[in-house]
């Protein structure tokens, strides 16, 4: 191997590493669950409209309801979720 060949291989090692490193600290900062009450809020939603049903399922295939698959739901039952919620 040249040197160049090295030192280019060094730079992709190295992104990759911070890529992959960063990976799970980005994904628990990124994903916000969503607090009781607009749990709460939704599933009733999703009670009283069965249309929703499909979003509420595959936003509950991971077992967790983020925001912003909160809101979304939400919204898509032309309802408005306010910042405290």
């Amino acid at each position: 191997m040249t040197r160049r060949s090295k030192k280019i291989g060094l730079v992709f090692a190295l992104l990759a590493m911070i890529i992959f490193g960063t990976w799970p600290f980005w994904k628990v900062l990124y994903l916000r669950t969503a607090n009781p009450p607009l749990v709460e809020r939704t599933k009733a939603l999703v009670e009283a409209q069965p249309q929703l049903k499909p979003m509420w399922d595959e936003a509950m295939d991971d077992e967790i309801l983020t925001r912003t698959e909160a809101v979304e739901i939400v919204e898509r039952a032309s309802e408005k979720v306010g910042e405290e919620e």
